[in-house]
């Protein structure tokens, strides 16, 4: 069995409810105006938009100098 294409795959619905709940709880994402730069694309980008809020929090507690 091949792959699917990409090109074939079903583009993520977008729910915009939950970007703005999820922004909410972010620091550094917003994760509607994510969601609108992500438009047409088949990855999760509220998902996305917490493993990069995470990743950049991490970034600001290890180089934060008081």
């Amino acid at each position: 069995m091949r792959p699917v294409p990409p090109e074939l795959l079903p583009a993520f619905k977008p729910n915009w409810l939950a970007a703005s709940a999820l922004t909410e709880r972010l620091r550094f994402v917003d994760a509607t105006a994510l969601m609108h730069l992500s438009r047409g694309l088949t990855f999760d980008p509220l998902r996305s938009a917490e493993v990069l809020d995470d990743a950049l929090c991490a970034l600001d507690e290890k180089t934060f100098k008081p």
